[in-house]
């Protein structure tokens, strides 16, 4: 019988991790939680157990939105056209996943499940997994595994200071006064079941999305064809005899592979703008930026706030913004340093600062910064 493995990887990394081991028939058999650092214990890791990462779903954006997709490889693409806006980081860092991959070519147009997070944060999930010494079978948000069907209301259950929220078109994890907010007007219902059995049969049912797609998708062992030595032998002296023709031939289709990449490209930027149709690449790169402005300015907003608590004494007191000149803020703050640390970590965000003159005040300083996306780290 098989036996699934689910484990709850904490927002901080620095708590203990929660693991359940779970049979066929969503019971949970056994419970553990593992200090930072430490493994889990060898007989929850064996060759036959299925293990399901569930991730912070804080850390995750998650929305439904129609794809015009003709493959895998251009699901993701426009996955991540669709995502950008809304992820306060670079392009290039993000990490996207599709739900339904396989069968992108038989719902051209319609709705699907696109989650994206920071490759960065990616990485530090699968370091953590690789600590705890398990190899995760699937990754997916710690929101997802609760059900989606509830009459239009939405799912709301209390897992120790979160609560993990999913409904038919919205899924995330948050402290309660922010979840809070998000849910207001809408129905909530909580599920009679405890959060930990809730979470277990999501592990075991068929997951909504896995994670690991694109450059984190498990690598596939290929078999083993055996060829004779002597085979192999004639094979290299082939390819030897036609170097110059192999370089010549991949030169052609090398180019002829780039052409085509930059028609797709553009036709699925069409897909997603369709003011952009027919356009050139800069014309569709201005198209993108516009599209993106009202949702990178909020993002860059929620950064400055999260960022801003992070300082001790620092605290907004003027926060505006006018089209294409980022935000306007006036902080108080009690000393230089307190800029510096807000700096720093806006930058981690793709953010950067740009501060004047400070000026004293009642209780320390008070500074006029503007905040905007780093030019040289978005695209």
């Amino acid at each position: 019988m098989t036996t699934t493995v689910l484990v709850l990887l904490d927002p901080d990394p620095q708590a203990p991790t929660r693991a359940l081991r779970i049979d066929a028939d969503d019971a949970i058999r056994d419970r553990v939680a593992v200090a930072p650092g430490d493994a889990l214990p060898t007989a929850w890791s064996t060759a036959d157990a299925r293990i399901v990462v569930a991730v912070p779903g804080e850390d995750v954006t998650c929305v439904w939105l129609p794809l015009s997709a003709h493959s895998d490889a251009q699901a993701r693409a426009a996955a991540r056209l669709q995502l950008a806006p809304r992820i306060a980081a670079p392009v290039d860092a993000l990490h996207v996943a599709v739900a339904g991959m396989g069968d992108a070519r038989g719902d051209i147009g319609a709705d699907r499940l696109l989650v994206g997070c920071t490759d960065v944060a990616m990485h530090a999930w699968r370091q953590r997994a690789a600590t705890l010494g398990v190899q995760p079978a699937a990754v997916v948000p710690d929101c997802l595994l609760l059900p989606a069907d509830h009459d239009g209301a939405v799912a709301v259950v209390v897992d120790i200071d979160r609560w993990l929220c999913r409904g038919a078109d919205i899924a995330f994890s948050a402290e309660p006064a922010l979840a809070r907010v998000v849910l207001e007007g809408r129905p909530t219902r909580e599920p009679s079941i405890a959060v930990e059995a809730l979470l277990a049969r999501g592990a075991v049912a068929p997951l909504a999305i896995d994670l690991l797609q694109g450059t984190h998708a498990p690598h596939v062992a290929r078999a083993d064809a055996s060829p004779s030595v002597r085979l192999l032998a004639w094979l290299a002296a082939a390819l030897l005899l036609s170097v110059p023709v192999l370089v010549a031939a991949d030169a052609l289709r090398y180019a002829v592979a780039a052409s085509r990449l930059q028609s797709q490209s553009l036709a699925l930027a069409a897909a997603v703008l369709p003011e952009a149709r027919g356009g050139t690449a800069a014309q569709v790169r201005a198209a993108l930026a516009e599209r993106r402005a009202p949702f990178a300015l909020a993002a860059a907003r929620a950064a400055l706030v999260d960022a801003v608590a992070l300082q001790p004494g620092l605290r907004i007191e003027r926060l505006e913004h006018q089209p294409g000149s980022g935000l306007q803020v006036t902080l108080r703050h009690p000393s230089p340093a307190a800029i510096d640390g807000l700096r720093t970590t806006l930058a981690t965000r793709g953010l950067r600062l740009d501060a004047a003159g400070s000026v004293p005040a009642d209780d320390g300083l008070r500074t006029d910064v503007v905040v905007s996306h780093d030019a040289g780290q978005a695209r």
